[in-house]
């Protein structure tokens, strides 16, 4: 009840056209009207189809006013995103930028979808000018109606069903609120999608009613309505109104250990500078480490002294030997510990004048490679 899927969009000035189609070679991907509506991954053949809000909708649950410190979390109504204005801001061939603009309830939203080359996910940045009023923000997405989600824990992943799970009211606010570290995996028109948690919350909703999962981003209330006298002492950021920022992402298919380097990225972009240019081209693309498994994820790359150390973690649970090719000089290569003194009964292969490594890990191993030059 109260959900607005059927107004119509009213472009403005913005627009650039109702139907934009994107390839970055990972992934095709077709806006409408400001909507995201389909993605296909080429890798896995996979077609991703999203409902009348789109493959992403940012929704507002609008709650009853609540008179003391305990709010009411139990949705009386849901606004959802309506975009009026439009456009296509980077056309590749590295990056594109989508950014659309809208109403969300009484509220306004902004939406800014990133996409680059070869990568296989959608990254979001939502911004919301919100209002005072009762109400809980969130990021949804439509899923099977037969799938359990998995979030990842600490080490691994772990099925997160709502419908046989049981919490106490004091640790939920929402009916099928559940936790994962950083993002919820989980089924969307028969394929493997995982809604990747940026900078935001890391609690979700599954509404198994209305085959929905959400990443909810933040709780808001009106002081307006508050008659205990120690509100009047509250500052005004306790409304959570004006302009606040998410950033969130969409990842398609792929392994754990994909999807956790994928929020590793989200979250610590790497950013690169050119130095003591020479003349000739810069290419577009150039690694500085290649990992032959993609069950282990890179946490750390940083130089200390005349040494480079490389840290990584097992990410399944499964024994492996990982080979690394850095595009670094170094001359040896050893394992360390967490303070960076060498294990010597942990010995690892190397060739320095191929820059290459290797080593045996343990599952759920933190792995630490130390390259001196």
């Amino acid at each position: 009840a109260g959900i607005n899927l059927n107004a119509v969009p009213r472009p403005l000035t913005m627009r650039t056209g109702d139907s934009v189609q994107i390839d970055t070679g990972g992934l095709s991907v077709r806006f409408e009207k400001g909507l995201l509506r389909s993605v296909r991954a080429d890798d896995e053949a996979a077609v991703y189809q999203g409902g009348a809000g789109g493959l992403l909708s940012p929704k507002f649950y609008r709650t009853s006013p609540s008179a003391g410190w305990m709010l009411h979390n139990q949705p009386l109504s849901i606004d959802s995103f309506c975009p009026e204005r439009w456009k296509l801001r980077e056309n590749g061939p590295v990056r594109w930028i989508y950014e659309t603009e809208g109403s969300l309830g009484e509220h306004r939203a902004r939406l800014i979808y990133t996409l680059e080359k070869g990568r296989s996910g959608v990254d979001c940045h939502l911004v919301i000018d919100s209002r005072p009023a009762d109400g809980i923000f969130v990021a949804s997405v439509p899923c099977d109606g037969c799938c359990v989600p998995e979030g990842d824990i600490y080490f691994g992943m772990e099925p997160r069903d709502v419908r046989r799970t049981s919490c106490s009211p004091a640790e939920v606010d929402l009916d099928g609120q559940c936790f994962a570290k950083s993002f919820l995996r989980f089924t969307c028109s028969g394929h493997l999608l995982s809604l990747v948690s940026g900078d935001c919350s890391m609690y979700y909703r599954h509404d198994v009613s209305a085959n929905t999962l959400s990443l909810i981003l933040t709780r808001t209330t009106r002081m307006a309505d508050k008659t205990e006298s120690w509100f009047r002492h509250c500052p005004s950021s306790f409304e959570v109104k004006g302009e606040h920022s998410y950033r969130f992402s969409l990842a398609f298919g792929g392994k754990p250990g994909d999807i956790s380097r994928y929020r590793q990225t989200l979250s610590y972009p790497l950013l690169t500078t050119v130095k003591n240019g020479r003349g000739g081209a810069v290419v577009l693309e150039a690694p500085l480490v290649r990992l032959s498994a993609d069950n282990v994820v890179v946490t750390a790359l940083y130089k200390e002294d005349n040494r480079t150390v490389l840290r990584f973690y097992e990410t399944e649970g499964k024994e492996c030997e990982v080979g690394l090719t850095v595009s670094l000089p170094f001359h040896r290569a050893y394992r360390a510990n967490l303070l960076l003194e060498e294990i010597f009964d942990e010995a690892c292969a190397f060739d320095a004048e191929q820059g290459s490594v290797r080593l045996a890990v343990s599952p759920w191993k933190i792995v630490t490679v130390v390259l001196e030059e």
